[in-house]
């Protein structure tokens, strides 16, 4: 073949005028090679139209789905930052809602530099560990050592972000310290200083995990199985439900202390009997403070109907939406709904105030805003036991992301997954954010985009590193009603029962496992409906509750030393979260009961049975529903979340 060169030669010697020409070619040659750089490594060949098109639900044909994008095939920019956006928007709502929500009124009441930084610095931290796991760090060994070598990362399309599994414990931590001055609530640092002597027992605990991390996974299944992890989840979901619902109704705090308002704050057209004077007189609540300026009585309309048109907005999307919409339909409901309580107001009043922008700072860091580690020696055991419920869901996490990506489950990228758990909670609480863990939420994405490949997830970090850089975005976030937020919420904690059902619907329910179920389930539920059944002390109205039991299981004694009281309250707050006294009792009769046939032995029937190695995430209950090539309808999978 002649080169542009050697045809340029041969034009000159033998027709000089043709230089001109031979220039031309040249100029065409390199516009070819242009095009062709363009459309390869910029724009790529991904069918755009099957990710952005709306889907016809009274259609009866499907678009056929794209072709499938292996582990390491390399992606254009535009698709890798597309498909890093997709999975960034999926994740979104379940990394900022435990911060949001630890930060609040109700819980740490934090300052609103404070509660933007919290909410910056769990996007910073999900965005540096997400490409980082990713890219997958090789520590040390061979393949000729035991178990080795050994990794830190997956090395997958797998994120990582802030777990639900801890959200239990550190609300129920911070206000049992904020209460021990005998004030309920959290006044002025104390839920700052809280937060700080969490995050500090959160680099201790999480050593765990980095052990667990280099014991065999059939190990771990023995002691934990599929079953046990699903109520695990379940608990989990069930727990922070009522959480959703309290804030979908204008705030955790109004919604906790109804009748404990002022002689001043009456809620219209409301009474209550009082016994003392027989007689009917107006019920005092506890305005909703977190709704901008408002303060509107628990329960509202204006409240409700904000939280309600996030969830109709949620079901419209995943009814007529793009695959590209319904893997981000948290963020749109959510968005929806701060739009229409940006432009409402409430007799003058704004759901949505300037409070949160005056001071926000263009552009935000790690350390910017600090606190002060310490130790809290009562939340050991709880935090023990989330980590290891967040070991067996990540095995199950780290399978379901293989299985996506169409790879064999390694050993070594489960021990990759956990290492990187462990450590990179260890340092996301030395950001000042809680535990980072592996999410499965891209799982869906993957299989309904059917692109694998680790670009997407680099693309994914540096999308959550942007986001939380500018610090006018948690400000916007800072600013989000309570009750909007609520709406997506409880979407997304429901979500999380869901999974856990799912993931003990994976194996066969014989009459030993609806038994477990039964007593961990009763003890659970029963905990998270009457938390004063574990010991923990409620606050209802003032001169007596609205029905509100107020445990007395073990109360605290000035005979106990320190680390008496400290043990005390340690079991009071494992005993008063629902997945961690459901979890205890779940394993223990797990190694107790005898074994039985796969079969039930009351009617034979045989169950449903997905793969053993497939458990969802807490953020995610629907991580391997494949999209077949006639129906790509599958469902995104949000949460974690």
């Amino acid at each position: 073949m002649y080169t542009v060169d050697a045809l340029k030669t041969a034009i000159v010697v033998t027709n000089p005028t043709g230089a001109h020409a031979c220039g031309a070619m040249e100029d065409g040659v390199k516009e070819s090679k242009w095009k062709t750089y363009f459309k390869r490594d910029v724009v790529g060949d991904y069918d755009y139209k099957f990710l952005c098109m709306p889907h016809n639900p009274f259609g009866k044909k499907y678009q056929s789905p794209p072709p499938f994008f292996g582990h390491n095939e390399k992606l254009s920019l535009f698709v890798a930052m597309l498909m890093g956006l997709q999975h960034s928007l999926a994740m979104l709502g379940g990394v900022i809602t435990p911060p949001l929500i630890i930060s609040g009124a109700f819980d740490g009441n934090f300052t609103p530099d404070k509660r933007q930084y919290v909410v910056a610095a769990a996007l910073l931290a999900s965005g540096v560990f997400t490409a980082l796991t990713v890219i997958r760090l090789k520590l040390f060994g061979s393949d000729r050592l035991p178990g080795g070598p050994y990794y830190i990362g997956t090395g997958l399309l797998s994120v990582m972000g802030v777990s639900f599994t801890f959200l239990p414990i550190f609300q129920s931590s911070i206000r049992a310290i904020c209460a021990e001055d005998g004030v309920p609530g959290c006044q002025g640092k104390e839920g700052e200083t809280a937060y700080g002597r969490l995050l500090g027992t959160v680099c201790v605990c999480a050593l765990l995990e980095v052990f667990l991390s280099f014991v065999p996974a059939r190990l771990l299944r023995k002691v934990v199985p599929n079953f046990v992890a699903g109520i695990t989840v379940a608990l989990i979901g069930v727990g922070l439900i009522g959480t959703g619902v309290k804030y979908w109704g204008g705030g955790a705090f109004c919604a906790d202390n109804s009748g404990r308002g002022t002689e001043t704050d009456f809620a219209p057209g409301t009474f209550f009997f009082d016994q003392a004077t027989e007689s009917y007189v107006p019920m005092p609540v506890q305005p909703c403070t977190n709704n901008g300026d408002t303060n509107l009585p628990y329960g509202s309309p204006e409240y409700w109907g904000l939280g309600l048109l996030v969830t109709v907005t949620l079901i419209v999307v995943e009814i007529f939406g793009s695959p590209f919409l319904r893997n981000c339909n948290v963020i749109i409901a959510l968005v929806v709904g701060y739009i229409v309580a940006v432009c409402t107001k409430k007799d003058g009043n704004n759901y949505v105030t300037s409070e949160q922008f005056d001071n926000a700072k263009v552009a935000t860091f790690f350390w910017v805003e600090t606190f002060p580690l310490g130790f809290y020696w009562p939340a050991i055991i709880p935090l023990l036991i989330a980590f290891l419920v967040t070991t067996v869901e990540s095995i199950g996490d780290i399978s379901a992301t293989c299985e996506a990506s169409m790879m064999d489950v390694e050993h070594e990228r489960i021990q990759g997954g956990l290492l990187a758990d462990g450590i990179y909670s260890i340092l996301s609480a030395l950001c000042m954010t809680m535990p980072n863990t592996t999410f499965s939420q891209n799982n869906g994405v993957i299989s309904l985009t059917r692109c694998a490949s680790i670009y997407a997830g680099i693309a994914c970090g540096v999308w959550l590193f942007v986001m939380g850089i500018f610090g006018y975005i948690a400000a916007v976030i800072s600013s989000i009603p309570d009750a909007v937020l609520g709406g997506m919420t409880t979407f997304l904690f429901s979500n999380v029962f869901i999974s856990g059902i799912r993931i003990i619907c994976s194996q066969p329910i014989t009459r030993r496992i609806r038994f477990i179920l039964a007593i961990s389930f009763g003890l659970g539920i029963g905990v998270a409906l009457v938390p004063g059944f574990g010991g923990l002390a409620q606050r209802g109205r003032l001169g007596g509750g609205w029905g509100v039991a107020s445990g007395h299981l073990w109360p605290p004694r000035l005979s106990y030393s320190t680390a008496m009281t400290s043990f005390q309250e340690a079991c009071i707050i494992a005993l008063s979260t629902p997945y961690c006294v459901g979890t205890v009792v779940a394993i223990l009769l797990n190694l107790i009961l005898p074994k039985e046939a796969v079969e039930d032995e009351e009617g034979g029937v045989k169950t449903y049975q997905l793969p053993s190695n497939v458990i969802s995430r807490v953020e995610e209950p629907d991580t391997q529903k494949e999209v077949a090539d006639s129906a790509p309808n599958s469902e995104n999978g949000q949460m974690e979340l």
